[in-house]
């Protein structure tokens, strides 16, 4: 049976009269157990992967737009379907810069630094620049 019991000094100490495993039984069977034994048995460790993504409006070419998701071929022609507000009056879109985040979490802080002041700067000058002539 376990006890709520202190972590330093002598009241951290286990009764002599009974062992402390190392492990409660709950770790040995629960839902971690079973993720961690799945993913063990697949073969491979597969995660999605988060894109940010910068699309631009064919019509309408000083128009871009900034977003992140888990399907980018799914959402572009979602963007083209009309099926966004924010992108609907716009379309068509052609996808422009991309850029893929093993983390969700990262992705989304990436998206929300492109769409800051600074982070707009940024893109126009390093991701969505036009090719130009070369300097002679």
């Amino acid at each position: 049976m376990w006890y709520l019991r202190a972590t330093r000094g002598a009241a951290a100490q286990c009764p002599k009269s009974e062992a402390c495993p190392a492990k409660p039984t709950w770790a040995k069977t629960g839902w971690r157990a079973k993720w961690a034994s799945a993913k063990r048995d697949s073969g491979f460790s597969w995660a999605p992967m988060w894109c940010v993504y910068i699309i631009r409006s064919i019509n309408f070419p000083e128009q871009e737009y900034i977003g992140a998701t888990a399907d980018l071929e799914r959402r572009i022609p979602d963007h083209n379907a009309g099926k966004s507000t924010h992108t609907a009056k716009f379309k068509p879109w052609e996808l422009i810069w991309y850029c893929a985040f093993p983390d969700k979490y990262a992705a989304l802080e990436f998206e929300k630094y492109l769409k800051s002041h600074s982070g707009r700067a940024f893109a126009k000058k390093r991701l969505t620049r036009e090719a130009r002539a070369p300097v002679q």
